[in-house]
């Protein structure tokens, strides 16, 4: 260990090296980012004695997050935007304390992690002999995906999105991990190293395939971050008369920050790696989280792959609640592991009432769990001042999760689950305290809240249901039908635990699980809400699910086959939800030029105008803020369905564009072939329609053609 810290020491200064050098250029892109990902955070968490391999490389990737967000929001906020200098000093300090100061500390932090007894030498034999396999079909899997990628074209989606597009060499592939999942879960000797690759492995065949058969980031809702990430980068602080982003800039100081260190600084070119790069880390943050609570590799393994293939919402993308959900995760984290705690009366009664006769496996003895005893650490002090500050970066970057925080944690430290209860009441006054001077604005532009009633809340969706297709129907139905799956075995696992008589552990997991549905009891989150109570707690669904198939450490045959049968119509069911969208989630890259153009070319209230309301990327740089987006229409045919006008001429063209000038502005109007696309796929306008009326456009002595790549025209009435 001591040899690995001097190397990652060797490294922050190779990399503080390589910032002030000027060189430039993938490779110097992906050590910077590695090194800044890992050095600060290890040089923490290194004090906190933590010994579970998976919380030690969870927390290191979260506290560099962490300290770098901190420090880039204390530039913004005072205006003093010199990310490269901060970053060279960050790693000199980070690695000159590796060097001076020995880490581990007095480790006295009882260890969640008790392995299995080991397997006879037969089975030894035997399972060298498996792994010997599995790592082969890994590894033909791994090559046969690269392979079906370079195959997969992306020029002409249907309704059902990359579903048939993907050519059988990807199903093969996934499938093949997949069932490596699978059979390392029901092995007789259950390898962490195998399983932690297939399960890594997997992630990144289901979570990065759209990004790498695209030519540009995916979600069009990604480029108004890309470009409030811009802004800070270019003027080095914060407007919050422009929008909410720029009072809860957390996580966008924190990509320009990053962006400007490894040579990028223009987040379309790693934007698109969030969708990866987070699914990895909280799945290893789930682990840390899992292997503090029980001592089965098999009910932590299923609690990992469950996630991973349970997480169809798709909020793993280029957001700041992608960084506040790693950042609930790693309090999660600290507190399960750091600040357990015998619960106060109240809590010791719901016990009693729970372990009564009727549940007939319940005995003091029964709970082999780690959560029945207090862990004795001298680093406690330490524990709670990182989970304040996690608290705090997460309260400046995003305005949900801090209250989700709290729902989950305060409580369980109220009912003395966890100490000091003091930290629960902390927690919740960080996020009023930045709400507070906030309230006015979000008051008056958002609402605090939008609905009392939760069923409405959690149905309510913001998507016009006219642009819906067929396809898209189904989707929804498999959504639903993967949610009631997960939440309804999880609910059975949960029963199944309390009935062995493991109490505690598993009122704590199931409160995780169940407490984020609360916000929904006065809020919709804009539509958002319900895929965001179901992200908070799948991780603790997915542990109710394991629980089901392994409630302890024997695996009987019924156990195996039922732990199969529900992961595999999972993961079904994941494919097709996830991957039928991409029509309407893809970004084109020559729509991206086209605005990059458009930003460059912005004055003061200018107004850009889409024919259709598609994925054109009208936001995306750093003079965002100059576009007047206030018109009372998004498109063309926005203007068309509120006036009921149902055909398309020129004169409604001009009108349309009459309704949206304001002041001196000038209005760009923009057609792509993209736009015609997407107008025919679902029948906004018929073939040829939008064509025919831009060669009027054309002609129109009142209008300039300013942009022409061929696939993205652009026209000026000034």
């Amino acid at each position: 260990m001591r040899q690995a810290e001097l190397g990652l020491a060797t490294g922050g200064a190779i990399a503080a090296v390589l910032i002030t050098s000027g060189i430039d250029g993938p490779a110097r892109a992906v050590f910077t980012f590695a090194i800044l990902l890992v050095l600060p955070g290890w040089s923490i968490v290194r004090l906190l004695g933590f010994k579970d391999r998976f919380a030690q490389f969870g927390l290191t990737l979260v506290a560099s997050g962490l300290v770098v967000c901190l420090i880039s929001l204390a530039m913004v906020w005072f205006t003093w935007w010199h990310p490269v200098i901060v970053a060279v000093l960050l790693l000199l300090a980070s690695s000159l304390s590796l060097v001076l100061i020995r880490g581990g500390g007095p480790r006295d932090t009882e260890s969640p992690i008790e392995p299995e007894q080991t397997a006879n030498p037969r089975h030894v034999r035997t399972s060298s002999r498996a792994a010997l396999i599995g790592w082969a079909v890994l590894a033909v899997a791994i090559a046969l995906w690269a392979v079906a990628i370079v195959l997969t074209g992306v020029s002409d989606l249907g309704d059902w999105g990359l579903l048939p597009v993907f050519p059988i060499a990807w199903y093969v592939a996934v499938a093949l991990v997949f069932a490596g999942c699978l059979a390392g879960l029901t092995s007789s000797r259950i390898s962490d190293t195998y399983l932690a690759t297939s399960v890594g492995a997997l992630i990144v065949m289901l979570y990065a395939s759209a990004n790498l058969v695209e030519d540009a980031p995916r979600l069009p809702w990604v480029y108004k971050h890309i470009a409030v990430t811009r802004y800070i980068d270019t003027f080095g602080s914060v407007d919050p008369s422009i929008d909410i982003y720029h009072r809860w800039p957390g996580f966008f100081s924190f990509t320009a920050f990053l962006g400007e260190v490894i040579g990028y600084p223009n987040p379309v070119s790693y934007a698109a790696w969030a969708e990866t790069i987070f699914p990895l880390i909280n799945v290893v943050l789930i682990l840390g989280i899992a292997r503090a609570i029980s001592r089965v590799p098999a009910w932590y393994w299923t609690t990992a792959i469950v996630f991973s293939i349970g997480n169809w919402v798709g909020q793993n993308y280029f957001a700041p609640q992608s960084l506040a959900f790693s950042m609930y995760l790693a309090i999660t984290l600290i507190v399960v592991t750091c600040l357990r705690a015998e619960p106060r009366w109240l809590g010791r009664l719901v016990e009693r009432v729970l372990t009564r006769r009727r549940f007939a496996g319940s005995s003091a003895s029964a709970d082999a769990e780690q959560m029945t005893s207090t862990p004795r650490t001298a680093q406690r002090w330490t524990a709670i001042i990182a989970v304040v500050l996690l608290q705090a970066a997460i309260v400046a970057s995003h305005q949900l999760t801090p209250y989700l925080v709290v729902l989950a944690l305060l409580p369980l430290f109220l009912l003395g689950f966890f100490r000091p209860t003091w930290l629960g009441f902390a927690l919740f006054a960080l996020a009023l305290a930045y709400l507070i001077p906030n309230l006015d604005y979000v008051q008056q532009n958002f609402g605090i809240f939008s609905s009392f009633d939760p069923v409405a809340n959690a149905t309510y969706s913001a998507v016009d249901q006219t642009l819906v297709s067929d396809a898209s129907k189904w989707q929804g139905r498999g959504a639903s039908a993967l949610t009631v799956l997960i939440i309804g075995l999880a609910g059975a696992g949960f029963v199944r635990r309390l009935w062995g008589g493991h109490v505690r552990s598993t009122l704590i997991v199931a409160w995780l699980a169940v407490a984020p549905m609360l916000t929904l009891l006065g809020q919709t989150y804009g539509g958002e809400g319900k895929f965001r109570v179901f992200l908070f707690g799948l991780p603790f669904y997915a542990m109710g699910v394991a629980w089901l198939f392994w409630p302890a450490k024997a695996r009987s045959f019924r156990s195996r086959a039922g732990c199969w049968v529900a992961l595999t119509v999972m993961m079904v069911l994941f494919v097709a939800v996830y991957y039928q969208p991409e029509a309407s989630y893809r970004v084109q890259g020559s729509d991206i030029a086209a605005s990059e153009w458009l930003d460059q070319n912005l004055r003061g209230g200018d107004q850009a105008l889409t024919t259709v309301p598609s994925n054109f990327p009208v936001l995306i740089g750093p003079n965002y803020y100059l576009l007047n987006t206030t018109g009372p229409f998004a498109s063309v045919w926005n203007y068309l369905q509120y006036n009921n006008i149902k055909s398309l001429s020129i004169a409604d063209v001009k009108a349309y564009v009459a309704s949206a000038r304001q002041g001196s502005g000038h209005v760009y109007l923009i057609f792509s072939d993209s736009q015609e696309q997407y107008a025919v796929a679902h029948q906004l306008f018929a073939a040829g329609q939008l064509p025919a009326v831009e060669d009027l456009v054309r002609q129109d002595p009142d209008s300039v053609s300013v942009y022409n790549s061929g696939t993205v025209r652009v026209y000026e009435y000034r």
